[in-house]
């Protein structure tokens, strides 16, 4: 099994397994929850990890619930992009511009908001799967107006899900941050302008999870404990990185204020 819907206590289900190469995908997006909660971060599709037999052989599985009604619909990050309106903006192609002109003209409001969380989340947990169709708004199928942003999902490709014993052990945290991602073709480190210095002030609370961390990633005993060692040192560089980034952000807030007050004072 890869990814099926099932319907469980009268709720239409997603049931997605990771792959052979890497299994450890649902407990990802799991994990995900639990960093969107720390943070404060209250749209996103909430996961729950379980079992699932494949040919003999126990594997890991995330569940989540549709997060779309007979009443709704996605529409894709892509397809707001290169609607017409999208297409009369005049801003680049690919671009963060771009996509919240289109969005606020469409009537979705506190888009920059939702990208600000989505991008702070990918930022933290290495989400290296961002692409277009993994996010995009919300429309009413018989109004055809939009109501809303998309929650967050889709986040299993994160936590260096794809990385092999060998590459954790030699991985560049620096070199990471500077690679382009899909979305507005940005490094995560080009992406930090968007982030609201709300969401950054807590940051440093995610060194707190490693607890619920290890109890997650120990479940059902299918993955290799140095690699959960591995991971959680590596994510907390990524914690270092953005409290960091937090601490800038703040001391130009300082001078900023500084400046103002020395203007006032002449």
């Amino acid at each position: 099994m890869r990814k099926k819907w099932k319907i469980l206590d009268d709720q239409r289900c997603l049931l997605k397994s990771g792959t052979a190469y890497s299994p450890v995908e649902p407990y990802n997006e799991v994990f995900a929850n639990y960093v969107c909660d720390a943070l404060g971060i209250k749209d996103y599709v909430h996961y729950k990890i379980s079992t699932s037999e494949n040919n003999g052989k126990t594997i890991p599985i995330s569940i989540c619930p549709c997060f779309i009604s007979p009443d709704t619909e996605l529409v894709s990050g892509i397809d707001i992009i290169y609607s017409p309106v999208g297409k009369r903006s005049g801003y680049p192609q690919l671009s963060y511009e771009r996509y919240v002109y289109t969005a606020n003209i469409l009537g979705v409001e506190n888009i920059e908001d939702s990208l600000s969380d989505m991008f702070l989340l990918d930022l933290v947990i290495n989400n290296v799967d961002r692409h277009y169709n993994n996010f995009g708004l919300i429309r009413d199928v018989n109004t055809l107006k939009f109501v809303g942003v998309a929650p967050i999902y889709d986040c299993g490709t994160s936590m260096y899900a794809k990385s092999s014993a060998h590459m954790l052990e030699h991985y560049d945290i620096e070199s990471d941050l500077s690679t382009s991602r899909p979305i507005i073709a940005q490094s995560l480190r080009g992406q930090m302008k968007y982030i609201s210095s709300n969401r950054l002030n807590k940051v440093c609370e995610l060194y707190g999870l490693e607890t619920k961390y290890r109890e997650l990633y120990s479940k059902f005993n299918l993955l290799p404990n140095d690699q959960i060692v591995k991971v959680w040192s590596l994510f907390k560089s990524r914690i270092d990185f953005a409290c960091r980034e937090w601490d800038l952000c703040k001391d130009k807030n300082r001078e900023k204020t500084k400046g103002k007050g020395r203007e006032i004072e002449r």
